[in-house]
């Protein structure tokens, strides 16, 4: 193959700022943070809007990634708390601050930028995304250089379950040039999903939590690329989140077949040589 010229013609710059990433669910802490340490920045972690603020008044950074929809503290409480103690700051410095969503409503859109937040990542994004969002609001200090040869994995069957380009994207930002980042992913996303998977169980007759629960399965779902999973958590969130609960406890394990489905072509990606016996 070529001398790894695979991003540089999508111009993936280097970037040394440092970040504050405000995310609850722990797979996609692991895939942001790769790729924004691709970049050269350095990455602080949040896992929600309380301990955002925290931070942010105890440290300094350049930007902040907000994910909206977070425990404790929403991205969209902890911006308008950050623009409010900006307003009480000599000098009127404002942090660029990004939300991270998987919704694309024009409500989300209008939510985001009530709250304060500058700028919309939709989820799942990609490298190339990420380093756009820098490059406007930072100079770079020249080029990445690329990840060698990534060979696109092969799609074997795996079409209506697994979207290959999410999982390029965490291959791509893998400095190892093996599967480790996407092995890490993959553990997280397994346990972090059974986690979500009990305790809609246990809520089943609860609307709110159900549209929340299915909001998170769907972010990590899209990310990690497992699309049957993220299609069907993003209408059982529509329904659930508009009191559409019928029988909330069979589509709940819907979903639960969903996620083994994905775990199952996951694990073939990770581990081609394993062999499936049925």
């Amino acid at each position: 193959g070529g001398e790894g010229h695979v991003l540089v013609e999508s111009g993936v710059m280097r970037f040394e700022q440092r970040i504050l990433l405000v995310e609850d669910m722990t797979a996609n802490q692991e895939i942001a943070r790769a790729m924004l340490e691709s970049f050269g920045s350095t990455v602080d972690l949040a896992k929600n809007g309380a301990v955002a603020l925290e931070k942010y008044q105890q440290e300094t950074y350049d930007i902040i990634l907000m994910d909206c929809q977070m425990p404790v503290m929403d991205g969209f409480e902890a911006t308008r708390h950050i623009r409010q103690l900006e307003s009480q700051q000599p000098g009127n410095l404002r942090m660029p601050i990004v939300a991270l969503t998987a919704g694309k409503t024009e409500t989300e859109k209008e939510r985001c930028y009530a709250s304060g937040m500058d700028k919309i990542l939709f989820k799942p994004y990609s490298t190339v995304d990420l380093n756009n969002v820098m490059f406007q609001y930072f100079e770079p200090k020249g080029e990445v250089a690329a990840p060698k040869n990534i060979e696109i994995l092969p799609d074997e069957g795996g079409g209506e379950i697994l979207d290959m380009k999410a999982l390029e994207n965490i291959r791509s930002v893998d400095a190892s040039g093996t599967n480790d980042l996407l092995i890490k992913v993959l553990e997280h996303f397994r346990l972090d999903v059974q986690v979500k998977l009990d305790e809609l169980r246990e809520n089943h007759d609860n609307p709110e939590f159900l549209g929340a629960g299915a909001h998170a399965i769907k972010s990590m779902s899209l990310n990690i690329g497992a699309k049957a999973l993220s299609a069907y958590c993003r209408q059982r969130e529509m329904d659930w989140k508009n009191q559409l609960v019928s029988d909330s406890r069979r589509e709940i394990e819907v979903m639960h077949g969903h996620y083994l489905d994905a775990l199952r072509a996951l694990d073939q990606l990770v581990e081609p040589s394993a062999d499936l016996i049925d």
